[in-house]
């Protein structure tokens, strides 16, 4: 029971973390949303490259506009 109650904890916290991040709300993010989305997290540049892999600082390098 315990279990089921934190499962349902994780995928509530899920679901909020996806409407944070899924700014014009069509169930998908998009680069740009997850860069803004852990940019909001106030983690310096240097540490969300190394994060998710990507260059956070140049959006328009054209790398990002594949969705998540």
């Amino acid at each position: 029971m315990a279990s089921t109650q934190n499962q349902l904890a994780h995928v509530d916290l899920f679901d909020a973390y996806l409407r944070r991040a899924d700014l014009d709300r069509d169930g998908r993010i998009s680069g740009n949303e997850a860069v803004a989305f852990f940019q909001g997290s106030g983690h310096p540049n240097r540490s969300l490259r190394r994060l998710i892999g990507v260059e956070v600082v140049n959006v328009s390098s054209g790398c990002l506009n594949s969705l998540i």
